[in-house]
């Protein structure tokens, strides 16, 4: 609707806008300026990671993950490299953090949906994770 309106080629249609399509153009702004600014909360996880994967989503909540998240620093506090994936199903093993290594990821906005975080077969390691909302 935004879209449309903003970038339509009918002038007459764009002066003609009503209060229905004005409260939907207003509710998409406030979405997207939603999506731009983090709220301002930090939340700090202590995490021990295994070779079995340890999923962080809204769906697994138990521990208050606060989803979604604007960014995060994942800390690997050892002893093993520690892997992760973000919003996705599977595990890639593309990604890892070595021990004593720190990374950033930050989006720019909230779509941070779920970390996957694991090790290689036999492996441990505990992390801190550092996200914000």
């Amino acid at each position: 609707m935004l879209r449309k309106i903003l970038y339509g080629n009918n002038e007459e249609k764009q002066s003609s806008v009503t209060d229905i399509e004005q409260n939907q153009i207003l509710r998409e702004i406030a979405q997207l300026l939603n999506e731009r600014n983090p709220i301002g909360e930090l939340f700090q996880f202590n995490i021990a990671v295994t070779d079995r994967a340890t999923v962080l989503d809204k769906d697994n909540d138990d521990d208050n993950y606060e989803f979604p998240w604007f960014s995060f620093t994942l800390r690997n506090d050892g002893p093993n490299a520690v892997y992760f994936d973000i919003n996705k199903n599977y595990l890639a093993r593309k990604t890892s953090v070595q021990f004593n290594e720190e990374i950033t990821i930050d989006f720019g906005k909230n779509k941070i949906q779920k970390l996957n975080l694991y090790c290689d077969s036999g492996e441990t390691a505990s992390v801190r994770i550092y996200a914000k909302k």
